[in-house]
């Protein structure tokens, strides 16, 4: 949710992977990810993006997470082609631990969601919460792990599997340091 003294907006996952805009003030409403034209899995969690109006992420079953704009109009999602210097960062990155960058919020082609678009791994996606300092995600997914990523500049920064697989299932939250999580 997001408020101010003129609206009030609530967006929510379903899934079928769409996601509806509502804003009940005005009864304005939007469908985003009109039937899963960027992504047909479902959506396991979704929140702001911290100090945007506009901008929202949604994780989906699949391991993605995409970023959308409540402004913008869907696209049928296609991944843009890596430059050099992102297949040379990810060469040099131990296996599994590369976020593939399908879409990044520094591309250029930004007139229609989605916004960024990142795949973690084929684990579906338990939970995420931003860090109070609105640099980092920390994300928890199905088989027990937990990743730190810096979404700003699009890197995982650490990661920490689990002893036994699902141990890991939700995020509690970070501390007002940004420098600790807490997870269960």
């Amino acid at each position: 949710v997001t408020k101010s003294l003129n609206h009030i907006d609530l967006i929510m996952g379903f899934s079928t992977g769409e996601i509806i805009w509502y804003e009940p003030i005005s009864q304005k409403y939007t469908r985003l990810n009109k039937n899963g034209i960027i992504n047909a899995t479902p959506v396991s969690e979704i929140r702001w993006v911290p100090g945007s109006e506009n901008l929202f992420m949604a994780a989906h079953m699949d391991g993605s997470l995409v970023v959308y704009d409540k402004e913008k109009d869907d696209a049928a999602f296609i991944p843009e082609e890596k430059t050099d210097e992102t297949l040379d960062k990810i060469s040099s990155m131990p296996a599994g631990e590369a976020i593939q960058v399908e879409k990044s919020v520094h591309s250029r082609n930004q007139k229609t969601n989605p916004v960024a678009f990142w795949k973690l791994s084929n684990q579906r996606i338990n939970a995420f919460a931003f860090s109070p300092d609105h640099r980092h995600l920390a994300v928890v997914q199905e088989d027990g792990s937990l990743r730190i990523i810096d979404y700003l500049q699009e890197e995982l920064v650490f990661e920490l599997q689990s002893m036994a697989n699902s141990m890991l299932t939700r995020i509690l939250g970070f501390l007002t340091s940004s420098r600790v999580i807490m997870a269960d």
